[in-house]
């Protein structure tokens, strides 16, 4: 049906979405506590509850309105998302300081565990980066990196001090198989 939507909760409290008085919007219970934690709306109607059989909510159908600063709030959380983290990774037996973008899903660990499985998905950020600082200095020969399928361009900068011009590495890749396993060799690395 045209005047039928699917979405979940996380859209309207990701990004503005249009709302009127005419939109019915079915909930979970989790959806409809997301909903009134997030304080973005000044109103949350709820017009029937469907039961599942055991007697306890299943499903809400509820219309919403935002409060009058939504705006603000969206920009807020967005500025929010593009802080970089800063995490402590043991590698090689040493603590590395790694900066990055906000995760949606995974942990830093995750990138180094050897499993393909376990993933990691930033929010909102292309070009993904992550800085290392090693607390002595590492020789490097590689990258081995395992993406979801897509297009995209690796560029690995390596640096021999803070203030040393880096050696930049970089590689597009284009039309590879599904789930690819890249490897970037660093030749003359310093």
């Amino acid at each position: 049906e045209p005047r039928v939507r699917f979405q979940n909760m996380d859209s309207f409290l990701a990004q503005k979405q249009p709302l009127d008085d005419n939109m019915l919007l079915m909930m979970t219970p989790e959806e409809l506590r997301k909903a009134r934690a997030s304080n973005k709306f000044q109103r949350i109607d709820v017009e029937q509850v469907i039961q599942y059989p055991d007697g306890s909510d299943g499903f809400y159908f509820v219309r919403l309105a935002y409060v009058d600063n939504v705006d603000a709030l969206f920009a807020a959380d967005e500025a929010a998302r593009l802080q970089p983290v800063v995490d402590v990774l043991s590698l090689d037996d040493e603590n590395v300081t790694v900066t990055h973008p906000q995760f949606e899903a995974g942990r830093i660990q995750d990138l180094f565990d050897g499993d393909t499985f376990t993933l990691v998905r930033f929010i909102e950020m292309n070009p993904v980066y992550l800085d290392f600082a090693f607390p002595s200095p590492h020789h490097i020969s590689g990258l081995a990196l395992d993406t979801g399928t897509m297009d995209f361009t690796l560029t690995v900068s390596l640096y021999t001090t803070p203030e040393a011009a880096p050696t930049v590495y970089t590689q597009t890749y284009r039309n590879l198989p599904s789930d690819p396993h890249i490897e970037l060799p660093f030749t003359d690395a310093p």
